[in-house]
């Protein structure tokens, strides 16, 4: 594949967004990139860590992958991006 094709390709995958959830719904949505978004889980703690149910959480992020999958990563979970509604309900349901 040559550069300028490899600049295509890249140029067509959107870049992950990543959704702040709260009790009143989105409260914020940013594009993130790729390196970010792995720093971020990272900081997040390990999956187990992420699952933990004995504190209260204000908000949770959600991450929409390629405009058509949605990531959850408190539960590892993926879903379709036309189960969105669904999706912000089950995290809002989890929060405080």
């Amino acid at each position: 594949m040559t550069a300028s094709s490899t600049a295509a390709t890249e140029d067509t995958v959107p870049e992950p967004l990543l959704l702040t959830i709260g009790r009143a719904g989105v409260l914020s949505s940013q594009a993130i990139a790729f390196e970010d978004a792995v720093a971020l889980w990272r900081l997040l703690g390990p999956p187990h860590e992420r699952q933990r149910r004995d504190f209260t959480r204000l908000t949770d992020v959600v991450l929409i992958e390629n405009g058509a999958t949605i990531y959850w990563p408190r539960t590892g979970e993926l879903f379709p991006l036309a189960n969105a509604t669904y999706v912000l309900a089950r995290v809002q349901a989890t929060l405080a």
